[in-house]
């Protein structure tokens, strides 16, 4: 007898088990999946996420040039790239290990290529008079020009986040190094230090001395002032009668 409620017993399993697992019953277990008050736990994935683009360096590339720490040593002929994410100066040695220079022993550095005809030399906030007041001391700037004055670009990249998610996302995949607008900034010897705004207007207002000569040269060539390096070959140019 208990022999024979076995056998019945799992006859009945067997029926029960194969009417819940026939292809339209999953294909309802699938379908309600997501929908208010089902119960079951489902792990999925977002795969739109590409990475991080572009280089948190001025150039990606190692490039020959010297820099000197603030005690006066100078090392020249040697193998740079600047990270203007972090602000930090990166030397590969002889043995092609890198190197992070620590940052309160730099006073400055020279790349000898970042492109023809520009201003490569930066150096450290705090060794230029009064310019401190308006920027962090151990931060670096790019010298564009020097002569009766200087002026000094403050540049910087960012990392842009990526934005995918949410009904207010910019549909951008991936994060990115970018660099913002640069800071211009003029320095006289009578400690006046005035801040330019990257724009054709604000520097014809603010180098009135200059200005008839900016104009010509802006009937030549169109420079971008939003780089510092075209910035800097306007300078030199400009002020020409001044040596």
């Amino acid at each position: 007898m208990k022999f024979l409620l076995t056998i019945i017993w799992v006859l009945v399993w067997s029926m029960t088990y194969s009417q819940e697992n026939t292809p339209a019953v999953q294909d309802q277990i699938v379908n309600q999946i997501g929908k208010d008050g089902y119960a079951g736990a489902v792990q999925t994935y977002d795969t739109r996420y590409e990475g991080v683009k572009g280089t948190p360096f001025l150039s990606e590339k190692w490039q020959p040039g010297s820099f000197t720490y603030n005690n006066g040593t100078s090392h020249d002929k040697v193998s740079l790239r600047y990270d203007m994410y972090r602000d930090e100066l990166w030397v590969r040695t002889k043995r092609n290990r890198e190197v992070i220079i620590f940052q309160n022993r730099l006073e400055s550095f020279v790349l000898d290529s970042v492109a023809e005809n520009a201003s490569d030399r930066f150096i450290k906030v705090r060794y230029i008079p009064h310019l401190a007041n308006y920027l962090e001391p151990e931060s670096m700037v790019q010298i564009l020009y020097e002569g009766k004055f200087m002026v000094v670009a403050r540049r910087k990249k960012i990392m842009r986040k990526a934005s995918y998610k949410g009904g207010y996302s910019l549909n951008r995949t991936y994060d990115e190094f970018v660099e913002i607008d640069p800071e211009y900034y003029s320095i006289y010897e009578s400690r006046k230090v005035v801040r330019v705004k990257p724009s054709e207007k604000a520097f014809l207002r603010k180098f009135p001395t200059y200005s008839d000569a900016i104009k010509s040269y802006l009937n030549k060539y169109n420079p971008d002032f939003l780089n510092p390096d075209e910035v800097g070959v306007l300078f030199r140019q400009i002020t020409q009668t001044d040596e």
